[in-house]
């Protein structure tokens, strides 16, 4: 039992520090769940497509990214999905802010052929009624044996906004 008290209690801890080991303030439950996102056309340029994102908050302070960019291709490198933990930044204008840190890392390709440790930094803001979301991600490069979440300055790094809704089961079948 101690054991798995103990896992558990690792598990929860999280790149940006501790996840939230209390229940969230209730008005900030809109934030937890399953966001699909379209990026910024500019964060589209190379490739044409549209840039497609899920990102996922939990209630226990966990964040997930995962991105239609994953496999790589052309110019960039594949990546793993990225995990970290955010926190209810509170009510800005009536609509719900938060701020996710994620870590993920990328894949040796042809063109770039060293792996990297990815800082994924993201601010946004859901609206409570329409569960509608918005905001924008910094995506930083760091040698593997970098130090993502300290001083250490990243190689390159990227920005983009974002726009998209929350994932509810039935509200597709409400809009038909």
């Amino acid at each position: 039992m101690r054991l798995a008290l103990a896992a558990a209690a690792m598990a929860l801890t999280t790149v940006s520090g501790q996840a939230q080991l209390e229940p969230i303030d209730p008005s900030c439950a809109p934030l937890v769940g399953t966001f699909l996102t379209t990026k910024s056309e500019d964060a589209n340029a190379e490739n044409g497509q549209p840039g497609r994102s899920l990102i996922a908050l939990t209630i226990g302070g966990q964040a997930f990214m995962s991105d239609s960019a994953q496999g790589g291709g052309g110019p960039f490198q594949g990546f793993t999905t990225a995990r970290g933990a955010w926190i209810c930044s509170g009510d800005e204008d009536g609509q719900l802010a938060f701020r996710a840190v994620m870590v993920d890392f990328t894949f040796p390709a042809e063109k770039l052929p060293v792996a990297m440790v990815v800082r994924v930094e993201t601010v946004g803001t859901v609206d409570p009624e329409t569960l509608l979301i918005e905001g924008g991600t910094t995506v930083s490069f760091f040698p593997l044996a970098g130090n993502p979440l300290g001083d250490d300055e990243p190689e390159s790094s990227l920005k983009y906004t974002f726009s998209g809704q929350k994932v509810v089961v039935g509200k597709a079948l409400q809009q038909n």
